[in-house]
This record gives structure tokens, sequence and C-alpha cells, in this order.
């Protein structure tokens, strides 16, 4: 199960945005992982998927306020990311097993963003 900590200094809108980001990755990840039918599969993702982009549009606005170097390595972790949730929307149809290792693929690389990226970066907007 994914959780969002407010120790982190970040941003209180960030925190905000994370907080209920994870609450519905954890919500949709028994359906996208262990499948629910191909059409309830396809629209967690694309749910997901909808609104990681608003929160990354959030992130990028805010990331503004900070040097050019950041906002590049902002916007292309986000593509990357974005880039993993389009392949598991091409596996809706496929097998569990499948979709997992993709959804978890996924779950590491958010993690590695989360830690490295947005905590670094969003508590130095802040401070």
């Amino acid at each position: 199960m994914l959780h969002w900590t407010d120790d982190r200094g970040t941003d209180p809108s960030i925190d905000e945005e994370h907080h209920r980001l994870y609450e519905l990755m954890n919500k949709l990840e028994p359906v996208i992982a262990e499948g629910h039918g191909a059409q309830a599969i396809s629209s967690a993702v694309e749910r997901l998927y909808a609104r990681l982009v608003r929160h990354f549009d959030h992130e990028e606005a805010l990331a503004e306020m900070g040097p050019e170097n950041f906002r590049q390595l902002l916007s292309s972790d986000h593509k990357r990311l974005l880039s993993i949730l389009g392949r598991l929307r091409g596996l809706a149809a496929a097998e569990p097993d499948v979709r997992r290792v993709v959804y978890d693929e996924f779950i590491a690389a958010l993690a590695r963003h989360d830690d490295d990226v947005d905590t670094p970066a969003f508590t130095m907007t802040t401070h």
C-alpha cells in the first residue's frame, strides 16, 4: 500500500495532491494489477493517467519558480512515468502477471520520482 508522508517539508499543495494520488492508486491497484475485466482495467488506467497529467501540470507550474535544469528534469521524469502508464494502457486484456510487472515498474519509478525529484525540488521551493 502506497503512503505519502508529510514529513518531507514540501509545499503543502504538493503534499495534499500526493495524498489524493496515493489514495487513488491504492483503490485502483487491485483492479489494474489483478484484473476485473478489460473494460474495468482500461477505465482504471485512464482515470489514473488523467489524474497524473493534472498533477504533473501542477508540479510543472510550481517548478517555473525553480532553475531551468530542474524544470527539464521534472518534465522528462513526468514523461517517463506517463510512458510506463501508456504501456499499461495496452495491457488491459493481458494476463494479470504481465500487468503486475508493468504496474510494479510504474510504482517503483514513481517512488524514485517522489524521493529523488519531488521531495528535493519542492522542499527547495518552500524554503
